[in-house]
């Protein structure tokens, strides 16, 4: 569900990546083109012959020989071979052409002549086909919008808005969504862009929290960035960000992994997603709820929650259960306002009993 608030951007981004799941599976490659803000485009083909193949095909020939004869060494043997090939393929083209009875090229024709009429039905078939999915996925995003999120774009849109439920335009629609809900908080892009970056900064892993967890934090705070129109950090600084923003079970990747780039047995991982993956084969020590010392992947380790009788690294104090299982400690976290988007799946994890 698209809700307008403070965390727009990340309720926008969100709401894009689980439309994308289902609008993918049923309206193929037709809301990629409505993100970017556009139709589709559906190109008729046209006519063919086997005298058009046949220029066509001399033409690509002739071409990649200007190309090898303004190369700075043209002179080059592998360079006049490359070229005395392309020029004995265009011969055996043309021989071959020449060749062919009259019946034989009638019958080439022919079959042109059905490619074409085949390539002419698929194509219209797919245009018809985005014409009647506009209508279902103008409604489709429509339907998972709040009422207050229906307000804010009517405000945006003016009198244009009936005009797009008129013509049940998801380009219009997904247009005005964009330039409302990625402009969050205070309204004003320059706050917006440093409470974003600040966000993304401070997302640490937090006790009891998985990998998969923290790469679904880092990847959103990125989406939202982006959809702010700032620059976010290329894939091998993402990749870095991940390895620091891990707990002290994973202390000694990054010196391993130093050790290892250094003495050239191993290389750093380029990308999030390799980052990712390198950490959920670290191999962590943890202790099971029956007190045994157990080695194993870190996604398989067990991390016990705070609870009455355990200081946890991140409040700092003995926690005591109230007579409904909750932590007072966390009740207090629960109460606090996260200060941007990233702090605010913090919290619904922290807050997780």
């Amino acid at each position: 569900m698209l809700r307008y608030d403070r965390y727009s951007a990340t309720s926008f981004v969100n709401f894009e990546t689980d439309l994308r799941l289902v609008a993918g599976v049923e309206f193929g490659d037709l809301f990629g083109y409505v993100v970017e803000g556009k139709y589709p485009p559906v190109e008729l083909p046209k006519p063919r012959s086997l005298e058009d193949d046949l220029e066509k095909q001399c033409n690509d020939i002739r071409d990649s020989i200007l190309i090898l004869q303004a190369l700075p060494t043209p002179h080059e043997q592998d360079v006049l071979d490359k070229i005395d090939q392309l020029e004995t393929e265009e011969r055996i083209l043309n021989n071959s052409y020449n060749s062919s009875s009259t019946a034989k090229k009638t019958l080439l024709n022919l079959k042109l002549t059905e490619d074409y009429k085949a390539e002419l039905k698929e194509a219209v078939s797919k245009k018809s086909k985005y014409r009647a999915d506009k209508p279902k996925l103008y409604w489709l995003i429509r339907r998972n919008m709040s009422e207050e999120s229906v307000d804010k774009i009517k405000e945006h849109m003016g009198d244009l808005w009936e005009q797009s439920k008129r013509d049940q335009d998801p380009v219009a629609l997904w247009k005005s969504i964009k330039v409302t809900h990625t402009a969050y908080n205070t309204g004003a892009l320059f706050f917006d862009q440093s409470s974003l970056r600040k966000g993304y900064n401070e997302i640490k892993m937090l006790r009891g929290e998985t990998l998969i967890s923290v790469k679904t934090r880092m990847t959103t705070a990125l989406k939202a960035m982006e959809s702010l129109g700032m620059i976010i950090p290329d894939d091998v600084q993402q990749a870095q960000d991940f390895i620091e923003k891990l707990d002290q079970r994973f202390r000694n990747l990054r010196s391993t992994l130093e050790n290892a780039v250094t003495m050239e047995r191993d290389t750093p991982p380029k990308n999030l997603l390799e980052a990712f993956r390198l950490a959920s084969k670290w191999k962590v020590e943890y202790t099971t709820p029956d007190g045994n010392v157990v080695t194993t992947f870190a996604t398989s380790a067990y991390t016990p929650k705070p609870n009455g009788g355990e200081k946890g690294k991140n409040d700092g104090k003995k926690g005591t259960r109230d007579e409904k299982g909750g932590s007072k400690n966390e009740k207090k976290k629960m109460n606090l306002n996260p200060k941007s988007p990233g702090d605010l799946v913090i919290y619904v994890v922290t807050c997780t009993l």
